[in-house]
């Protein structure tokens, strides 16, 4: 391990862990946007608190105690790894040049893995704390005083239908009948909607009308949406419509037991995470097909 031995290693890998650790703090992880991180140290975390709605009440007599509905919500973290391999020679003859290229990837392969597990949600569709699928009817209330609401539709997306929704969305009221305050902040479209959505949203003036829609939201284009398809949210909220659970946060390791033999060291990161479904009230799905 000539002009290679131990120093040199854990000079590399210092070098390494510095850059990797800087560029956590880039600006694309989207999944910020839309989603709430809740780190945690547990494998499994019910989230059944989530069927209850906090809302201060008068305090006349006793206090108002809520008590958790049977079915649970859980997300599960899974695992998940990115792994480069480093030459001695790009070590001796590049220093941190191409090496630091190969660590931007792994940064940009975590902060993608994020966003593609966030974003999956829209899709997908999942069941989320109610046992129903986030978009879709939803239950509130019992017997006669149930109230449907149902937030998934059909509309194309124009200036009419996002008024239509947001007014919809900010409807919704809670088992007691109280408002929600929805606020919707955030405008996700699928790539073909681009021009349309800038349209709605930035223009000035529409066939030589002001605009009212100008600036009302702010827009995301999320790729793995399908053609077409839109959806409306609100991220004002402590708890936005996504969650994101870590469990244990992306980390540089290094294996040098190939040096040897092969002239290699190898540089990964494994992380235990998994995204699940916040408060369905904040989130208005439309497939954009009618």
């Amino acid at each position: 391990m000539a002009n290679f031995d131990l120093p040199n290693i854990a000079k590399l890998t210092k070098g390494v862990k510095l850059i990797f650790n800087g560029l956590q703090k880039a600006p694309n992880k989207k999944y910020l946007d839309i989603a709430t991180e809740v780190n945690t140290k547990s494998h499994t975390v019910d989230y059944a608190w989530l069927n209850n709605l906090p809302a201060m009440k008068k305090w006349i007599g006793l206090r108002n105690r809520k008590r958790l509905k049977d079915n649970t919500y859980a997300i599960v973290k899974e695992d998940w790894e990115a792994t480069i391999e480093v030459t001695r020679d790009d070590f001796l003859f590049d220093r941190l040049g191409l090496v630091k290229t190969q660590v931007q990837q792994l940064n940009h392969a975590v902060i993608k893995h994020y966003n593609k597990l966030v974003h999956s949600l829209i899709s997908l569709n999942g069941v989320c704390f109610d046992g129903q699928p986030f978009f879709g009817p939803h239950t509130v209330g019992l017997a006669a005083n149930a109230v449907i609401y149902d937030n998934m539709g059909t509309a194309k997306l124009t200036e009419a239908a996002l008024f239509d929704i947001i007014a919809f969305m900010q409807s919704i009221k809670d088992e007691e009948g109280e408002e929600l305050e929805i606020e919707p902040t955030i405008l996700l479209i699928a790539p073909n909607l681009l021009k349309q959505a800038k349209t709605i949203l930035g223009a000035k003036t529409i066939a030589g009308t002001d605009n009212i829609a100008l600036n009302m939201l702010e827009m995301r284009v999320v790729q793995s949406m399908p053609a077409n398809a839109w959806c409306v949210l609100d991220t004002s909220q402590p708890l936005k419509p996504f969650i994101l659970q870590i469990t244990k946060p992306g980390k540089i390791e290094v294996d040098s037991s190939k040096m040897f033999d092969e002239k290699l060291i190898s540089y990964g990161i494994d992380t235990m995470d998994n995204a699940g479904y916040g408060f369905w009230q904040m989130a208005f799905y439309s497939d954009g097909s009618v």
